[in-house]
């Protein structure tokens, strides 16, 4: 059994500490091709395989951390190392970021509001 030491890292930097308490979902995403129901309501299907969806719930940040995430996301792929319940070890892979929004709560404190966002693999797994 391994021992899980964080949740998720973005090109090395590990951002446990940003997110909030239940702030980390695997989703597993079929792709199928060709998809569609028969008369008899029978699948036919050509399964492509898995693709891993990582939702991430960041806690509210200040500038800085809102900064160094910000950056992590912007580029359009990069490396994710997180946790697999299935295989009970840590995987890699090439992933990208859906859409996000960073909303500034408080000019004075320099906080922004903790935010959502989807990383999605490019490469079944």
């Amino acid at each position: 059994m391994a021992t899980m030491t964080y949740a998720l890292k973005i090109d090395g930097t590990d951002l446990t500490s940003y997110l909030k308490q239940s702030g980390y979902v695997v989703q597993r995403a079929k792709l199928w091709d060709s998809a569609e129901r028969n008369m008899a309501g029978t699948l036919q299907a050509n399964f492509i395989g898995i693709f891993p969806k990582i939702i991430l719930k960041f806690r509210v940040l200040t500038k800085a951390e809102i900064s160094i995430i910000t950056a992590l996301l912007d580029s359009s792929t990069f490396t994710v190392n997180w946790f697999d319940e299935v295989t009970d070890t840590y995987k890699q892979g090439t992933f990208y970021a859906g859409d996000f929004d960073n909303t500034l709560i408080n000019m004075d404190l320099e906080l922004f509001e903790g935010f959502e966002v989807s990383l999605i693999s490019v490469a079944k797994m």
